[in-house]
């Protein structure tokens, strides 16, 4: 199993899981029922919270809100993360304690005994101008679980309190790159990875994406969009260090960048592949994040690939006459006349699903080259004439089209894409399209026998 898949899937349990987690927690009641000899041991609500502060040996964490929001102010003022805040919220609110001391016996508990003076970690819940303070035990009860004191109580603490305690900063972080204006419409791009070094800039006027210095080829403005979204989307997979001394730019592999991007004044750094890895920084902050080579994906991506792969495939179905197919699987040419489609040559046993027919042209004009390629590119061998060719009411050629071998895509954005040689009218490049597509294009029951009469004699007879 790739690294990719790895990671993917991980980030896709990640997600499940948290996004469960937000669900509970929203939509569950502030009055937590609890079992007999069991109490709440917070009791603030989820709404009226402003601040939370986890406490142990390695430091502190404290998280405010901010706005919408929350933000971290130790031991760094960063973005947290909302669906893991909400997460921990969850988690503390729903945290129950045990009878373990009867009121009169606490008075004179020997804290020290229960690994409570000093505490091994304390958690601090502030709003409407209330404090809840829970402390917890540094060593764990005979069942596993934690000593807990609330004011002069000592309580028997849930196991899931370990994950409380153990808490990393980082965990409650935002990973998010680029947090500036969702409404920008210029990005500079200075590319240097995998043999493509360049220089462009990405713009919008009056709605529409343009590159500098302009392209010889026309555009994909939903590619552009793509790519854009990606960058105010752009998600790290870890917080890696919140410092980089000048030598770490070789252990990260940043000396020499794969991709420099600047956005009004934010600037995002990309260092090249390390391994499977992708280490990354902004002129914002000095922090350093990590993330999985294959997750970047086409942010590094050259001019070439917002290239317009589905210009060479457009042609006007209204005009359409005749269809010819040349196929090892059919041999057949089909004419349009006031009536609809038919056979140009009748037949008393075959007639054509005219509807498939339909659907093939809507298909031939919705396909997409991924790739272009020089026509002399080796192993491109193609059939000595095209297997679909759509003709006019004068018989001119309006659309036409040729596959051949399929290859392995040759684009390192394409590295997992099976592709066939392609040619299509008007293009002197060869193309890459999907094997898959191609090899369903052709419906093996466009052509179908004809249902047989009914024997209406035969049936009068066995009536009788």
């Amino acid at each position: 199993m790739s690294a990719f898949r790895n990671t993917a899937i991980t980030a896709a349990v990640v997600a499940v899981l948290a996004a469960y987690t937000f669900y509970e927690y929203k939509n569950s009641d502030d009055s937590i029922n609890t079992a007999q000899g069991e109490r709440r041991i917070f009791h603030l609500l989820r709404d009226d919270l402003s601040e939370i502060n986890l406490k142990n040996s390695e430091g502190e964490i404290q998280i405010v809100r901010d706005g919408d929001g929350w933000k971290m102010t130790k031991p760094v003022e960063d973005q947290a993360d909302s669906s893991a805040v909400e997460g921990l919220l969850y988690t503390l609110l729903s945290q129950k304690g045990r009878t373990f001391q009867a009121d009169d016996e606490s008075k004179k508990t020997d804290w020290a005994e229960f690994g409570l003076q000093p505490a091994g970690s304390t958690i601090e819940i502030r709003g409407k101008g209330k404090t809840e303070k829970l402390e917890i035990s540094s060593k764990n009860a005979f069942d596993g679980s934690y000593y807990v004191r609330l004011g002069d109580d000592l309580l028997l603490g849930d196991r899931g309190l370990s994950h409380l305690v153990s808490r990393e900063p980082k965990s409650l972080r935002s990973r998010k790159i680029y947090r500036g204006p969702e409404d920008f419409k210029k990005v500079s791009v200075k590319l240097d990875y995998e043999g493509d070094s360049a220089s462009f800039e990405v713009a919008k006027d009056n709605d529409k994406w343009a590159i500098t210095p302009k392209p010889s080829f026309e555009l994909d403005q939903e590619k552009i969009e793509g790519w854009v979204d990606k960058i105010k989307s752009f998600t790290a997979s870890e917080v890696v260090a919140d410092e980089m001394k000048d030598e770490d730019k070789n252990q990260w592999l940043l000396r020499k960048p794969s991709l420099v991007l600047k956005v009004d004044d934010w600037e995002i750094t990309l260092g090249q592949d390390k391994d499977e890895d992708v280490y990354i920084f902004t002129n914002k902050r000095p922090t350093v994040y990590r993330m999985a080579r294959n997750l970047v994906g086409t942010l590094r991506a050259p001019v070439r690939y917002f290239r317009d792969g589905k210009a060479p495939f457009r042609f006007d179905l209204e005009l359409a006459r005749s269809v010819e197919i040349n196929t090892d699987k059919l041999k057949q040419t089909f004419v349009k006349q006031d009536v609809g489609w038919k056979l140009k040559e009748e037949s008393a046993e075959k007639e054509l699903d005219a509807d498939k027919l339909i659907s093939l042209m809507q298909s031939l004009s919705s396909l997409e080259a991924r790739e272009f390629l020089p026509a002399k590119t080796s192993g491109a061998k193609l059939p000595a004439q095209p297997q679909v060719q759509i003709k006019d009411a004068d018989g001119k050629v309006i659309f036409a089209l040729q596959w051949g071998a399929e290859y392995k895509g040759k684009e390192k954005y394409n590295k997992d894409q099976t592709f066939r040689f392609t040619k299509a009218l008007n293009t002197s490049e060869l193309m890459g399209v999907s094997k898959d597509r191609l090899d369903r294009l052709i419906d093996s029951d466009l052509v179908r026998a004809k249902p047989k009469a009914e024997n209406k004699t035969a049936s009068t007879s066995e009536t009788k």
